[in-house]
């Protein structure tokens, strides 16, 4: 996603504004899909306080470095969607690259439950299948004995 938004050359094409909305709305969504807040109808202040709570609920591995990156990125595009405020290319470069390793960060931080729910039920299920296959094997082995054994 970050790439195909390069290929558009939004800043260097001085639309800035369009750059920073799809930006961050990268991020929004990724955050939405991923951790399960509603990361495109917050606010920054909000988003961020969902994400904080969602990593202690969780137990997602973030660092506050990784929040703050995330936040000033936020703040920086609430500035230019709302404030028309122009930042330096050099600028929207670091913003860039503290959206790209803010959404990698988050993605190593998401714990793996769903695998390891996968496995388990796995497990589970051929317990109950060699159980079933005990019983069966135990049935056949008791009709098949001879009268005088029963």
């Amino acid at each position: 996603m970050l790439q195909q938004l390069e290929r558009k050359e939004l800043w260097q094409k001085g639309e800035i504004k369009n750059y920073y909305s799809e930006l961050t709305d990268i991020a929004r969504n990724y955050i939405e899909e991923e951790i399960h807040i509603p990361a495109m109808e917050s606010t920054t202040s909000e988003l961020i306080e969902g994400l904080r709570k969602a990593a202690k609920q969780q137990k997602l591995k973030l660092s506050n470095e990784t929040v703050a990156n995330l936040e000033k990125v936020l703040m920086q595009a609430d500035l230019v969607k709302f404030a028309k405020v122009k930042p330096l290319d050099f600028e929207i470069e670091e913003d860039k690259k503290r959206i790209s390793n803010s959404i990698v960060t988050i993605h190593k931080s998401i714990p793996e439950i769903v695998e390891e729910n996968d496995e388990l039920t796995l497990w589970n299920e051929q317990q109950k299948e060699l159980a079933r296959l005990q019983k069966l094997k135990n049935r056949n082995a008791f009709v098949s004995l001879p009268p005088s054994e029963l």
